[in-house]
């Protein structure tokens, strides 16, 4: 099936994917992030013109916010929040259609082994990757010994990329590193890319999740009600046979690295799919779009220039206080991925 198939449906049942047409709403209104208004035909005439004529970095700049606040594991308002969201997604269609119209090709673009970026913060680690996979994040959606790269990311984003990546305490660096051309990369455009990858290669999860969206010993039922009423939901679940997660040691067996796309981030972030058995699983805390590589099948790192710092509210630029580019830095940079990739560059 092709890619693209099925994006507007897909947008109206994810939980980011509803999030997002009720914040491309508020914004045509001018009204920011405020509490979230049912919506009327007149509103969604006027968000669809908008969403005609916004570009894609306005675009991004909203999922990521949304992807980290409105609907974040973190959020103890994130369960109402979607639940207005689901609330009007079906009035919404319109606004899905128009975003599936201006910006699918772009939002499916594939991994692009040669505009690889891997950024890096004063927090980073020198620790060899690629070795221990049961060193999990969370119940285990991803693998602290995988490395993290991005798509080469337009200079509108790079804020909002460091505030979902949670590098704001300082100086941030960015350097290309292009995999090898001929990687093999499992691809997640859908929901159903991660639940395929979790089903050929599964693995129980064994920590507790954290926050709102399954059952464990922090979610609270009674704040999660108005979310679990709504038929067809895919943000929370009040009871489960298991929660599965990918084993890592496993997919690193067949793939080099997990690529999610824009698309699969807009509805694949936070979806719950549920097994016929009752089991469920989850993509989460990926938050943009990203490669989790398994595997070193880098070519040589060479540092970048500053990042471009715009305010996503106003789009103009804002400061570099966050950024730098020194000699000093890059030898520095150097020898963090030389040791996390336990080789010389």
């Amino acid at each position: 099936m092709d890619s693209n198939t099925g994006f507007v449906e897909a947008i109206v049942s994810a939980p980011l994917g509803v999030a997002m047409l009720a914040r491309i709403e508020q914004r045509s209104a001018s009204c920011g992030w405020a509490p979230l208004q049912r919506t009327t035909a007149t509103r969604v005439e006027a968000a669809t013109e908008y969403a005609e004529h916004m570009d894609i970095a306005e675009l991004l700049q909203i999922v990521l916010h949304i992807s980290m606040s409105d609907v974040g594991p973190w959020n103890p308002d994130a369960a109402d929040m979607v639940a207005a969201a689901y609330g009007d997604a079906t009035a919404r269609l319109p606004m899905a259609q128009m975003i599936a119209q201006r910006f699918t090709t772009f939002l499916h673009q594939p991994l692009s082994p040669s505009s690889q970026e891997w950024w890096t913060g004063v927090r980073a680690s020198s620790q060899p990757k690629f070795q221990d996979f049961d060193w999990v994040y969370g119940s285990g959606q991803f693998s602290w010994a995988g490395l993290w790269t991005t798509s080469r990311p337009s200079d509108q984003i790079h804020e909002s990329l460091i505030e979902v990546w949670e590098m704001g305490d300082g100086p941030i660096s960015r350097w290309s590193l292009p995999a090898h051309p001929n990687v093999r990369v499992h691809e997640i455009h859908r929901p159903q890319d991660w639940f395929e990858l979790v089903s050929q290669y599964p693995r129980v999860a064994t920590g507790e999740s954290a926050h709102w969206e399954l059952p464990s010993i922090n979610q609270r039922v009674s704040e999660v009600e108005n979310l679990l009423a709504i038929e067809g939901q895919h943000a929370a679940r009040a009871s489960m046979k298991h929660h599965l997660v990918p084993d890592w040691a496993a997919v690193a067996e067949d793939y080099d690295g997990v690529h999610l796309s824009w698309a699969g981030l807009i509805t694949s972030e936070g979806y719950i799919s549920d097994a016929p058995d009752g089991a469920v699983t989850m993509l989460r805390y990926w938050f943009s779009e990203r490669t989790h590589w398994l595997r070193d099948v880098f070519e040589d790192a060479k540092p970048l220039g500053l990042t471009a710092l715009y305010d996503p509210v106003s789009g103009t630029a804002s400061t570099t206080q966050h950024s730098v580019f020194t000699h000093q830095r890059a030898e520095r940079d150097r020898l963090v991925i030389e040791g996390q990739l336990n080789r010389p560059m």
